[in-house]
């Protein structure tokens, strides 16, 4: 009656079986399923109504368990052009909560894609803090300070604006591996303030102002800078304008990675200056705290006194 599975079709976005099952009319008929013949174990064909009792009743086709108990799935497909189905389920989730809050047994699971992606949420605070931390380490080392890293890190948050405006602009909702995309796009972004802060410190230690130091190596690092984030979303664009269904997934993490680093590339030139201007005040109001001293006289800590230079050539 429910039929034998013969075939399974594979389609564009689901699987299909192919059952065979005896004909409309016999399933609908009361009568013609009692005069169905089965097969006994010894082979003969018998009437079923010889062999068993027919009765009439409602009964589920199918009885699914999850971890020992029963369950129902209940499944919808989103039309993404008028709605986000992330949005879709945060919405739906309270209204489903209520109506079940009066079935005392009946209990809402979160499984499929929502599980998915809280299970990989979960992980990836761990993963970006972890990237964060050795991002952190090899800066210190190569630039022999501890506050300059967290100068050039803080410019990592920023990003965010253009990964946000890239996947409003492309029509694309933001998904997990937009979220990788974004710890990459972070090593990306310290690359290139690396390119700036390697000149600004040998600026400072000609002795220039922070300010001069600042402007003149925006001026002299801006191709570098430019040229890095050009090559790389050119690299990136045949990918987010690829239209093949096996594109799709990894659509969001370069637009992530392309209109995070167009931003912070902007950011950089302007925000990494300010916030080296920003610590030196802050410097300079700590030693003026420590030491009273109001008039105290700004020194560059990168610039070698000359006494200690002649002592050491010495």
């Amino acid at each position: 009656m429910f039929g034998l599975k013969a075939f399974t079709f594979a389609g564009n976005r689901e699987d299909i079986d192919v059952r065979v099952t005896v004909p409309e009319r016999v399933r609908r008929s009361t009568v013609m399923i009692e005069n169905m013949f089965v097969f006994t174990p010894a082979g003969v064909a018998v009437p079923l109504g010889e062999v068993a009792t027919i009765t009439e009743s409602q009964a589920f086709a199918t009885i699914r368990r999850l971890n020992r108990k029963r369950k129902i799935s209940v499944q919808a497909d989103a039309y993404r052009e008028m709605a986000n189905p992330d949005q879709l389920a945060t919405e739906i989730k309270p209204r489903l909560v209520e109506a079940l809050s009066d079935l005392h047994g009946v209990a809402l699971v979160q499984r499929g894609r929502q599980k998915d992606f809280s299970d990989s949420m979960s992980s990836l605070p761990l993963g970006m803090l972890m990237a964060s931390g050795l991002i952190y380490v090899v800066l210190a080392w190569l630039f022999s300070s501890f506050t300059q890293p967290l100068v050039v890190m803080l410019a990592i948050p920023f990003a965010m604006i253009g990964m946000i405006w890239g996947h409003l602009l492309m029509g694309h909702s933001m998904t997990f591996l937009s979220m990788i995309g974004f710890i990459a796009l972070a090593g990306i972004v310290v690359n290139d303030s690396l390119i700036f802060m390697e000149f600004f410190n040998e600026r400072r230690r000609e002795g220039m102002t922070v300010y001069d130091a600042g402007v003149s190596t925006g001026q002299a690092r801006f191709r570098a800078i430019m040229l890095t984030t050009i090559t790389t979303v050119l690299g990136l664009l045949p990918m987010m304008m690829e239209k093949s269904f096996q594109a799709q997934f990894l659509i969001p993490m370069a637009i992530t990675i392309a209109f995070g680093l167009m931003s912070a590339t902007f950011i950089i030139l302007l925000v990494l200056p300010s916030l080296l201007m920003i610590m030196d005040d802050v410097v300079h109001l700590v030693r003026v705290a420590w030491s009273g001293n109001v008039h105290l006289e700004r020194k560059n800590p990168k610039l070698e006194d000359p006494e200690l230079a002649m002592l050491k050539k010495v």
